[in-house]
């Protein structure tokens, strides 16, 4: 990795790990959203013309991926006929995303498969929050558990069944979904809590932040381009 790019990235893990000092870690991640104008001044003045162009081109990657990502959920709640829960369910991600150090791209692909299948923004909701619990219990990665759990939803439990998540023959077999998710919510309750308040989970929600921040960077390019070549035109 070149110097400008290992400047641009900022190793967050490195800088943290290195202190040693879970409060310091802790108190950042409550600083770090009011500290966004802050840290735009010290990157115009710390990066040169080449580091900033390198920065400025992984923010508008990062909106791009962000802004795809949103309307793909908002025309799906459209299609389904929940059109009406879109602004909720984004708050709610976007909600998950700070609290637990999850990319929100990772969510709303997540919720996706939930909603589709229940039909039920709300449910979904719950369901995603179960999801995130056994994902963090298990050690399976976040996409894996809500894709078994939606499925399980649909009456398909061998997915479900290779989590390793506590769930004997006999439930499986029983096909009742209330009674397995009552067993899974019992069994995995406060795992992603806890998780986000480990000294990971807090390096998680630092990363996050800043890619949130790239991704509010990257919006402001994209429209400052947009409004340039709008008035050019004109």
């Amino acid at each position: 990795m070149s110097t400008s790019n290992a400047r641009v990235n900022i190793d967050f893990v490195t800088q943290y790990v290195g202190r040693g000092n879970v409060q310091n870690a802790n108190h950042d991640v409550s600083m770090l959203g009011a500290s966004v104008k802050k840290l735009g001044t010290i990157f115009a003045a710390a990066f040169t013309g080449a580091e900033l162009l390198n920065f400025s081109k992984q923010a508008v990657a990062a909106f791009a991926a962000d802004d795809k990502s949103a309307k793909i959920l908002s025309n799906t709640l459209s299609n389904l006929g929940l059109a009406f829960t879109d602004v909720p369910v984004e708050n709610f991600i976007s909600k998950l995303s700070e609290l637990n150090g999850i990319a929100k791209t990772d969510l709303r692909s997540s919720f996706q498969s939930l909603v589709r299948q229940t039909l039920d923004s709300t449910k979904a909701q719950n369901l995603l929050n179960l999801s995130m619990d056994v994902s963090k219990g298990t050690g399976k990665d976040l996409a894996t558990v809500s894709t078994a759990i939606s499925k399980a939803y649909g009456g398909n439990y061998t997915a479900l069944s290779k989590l390793g998540a506590g769930l004997t023959k006999a439930d499986l077999a029983s096909k009742d979904f209330n009674l397995i998710q009552t067993k899974l919510a019992n069994t995995f309750k406060g795992s992603a809590a806890t998780a986000a308040d480990t000294f990971s989970g807090k390096i998680d929600r630092l990363k996050t932040s800043f890619e949130d921040f790239k991704i509010t960077i990257g919006s402001g390019i994209v429209d400052a381009f947009s409004f340039a070549t709008s008035n050019g035109g004109s």
